[in-house]
C-alpha cells in the first residue's frame, strides 16, 4: 500500500482506529532490491494477469468513493 495510497488510506483499509498504529506497526522501510525482487516474482507468477473491474463481488457493499 506504500506505494498505492496515503497511510490515511491503509488505516481505513486495516480499519485502525488510529493513524499511529497503521504507522507504527505496518509501514516500514523496504530496501529497493527486496522491492524489486518481490515485484519481479510476482510478474512471473502472475504474467499479464489484470485484476477484473467486473463481478469482483463488491455488489451491495459500501464502499467509499465508489458508485
Amino acid at each position: 500500500m506504500q506505494q498505492h495510497g496515503m497511510l490515511k488510506d491503509t488505516q481505513g483499509m486495516l480499519r485502525h482506529a488510529t493513524i499511529k498504529t497503521t504507522g507504527d506497526v505496518y509501514v516500514q522501510t523496504i530496501e529497493q532490491s527486496v522491492l524489486a525482487a518481490v515485484n519481479s516474482r510476482t510478474s512471473a507468477l502472475l504474467g499479464d494477469w489484470k485484476m477484473p473491474e467486473k463481478n469482483f463481488g463488491l455488489k451491495r457493499r459500501n464502499l467509499k468513493g465508489r458508485a
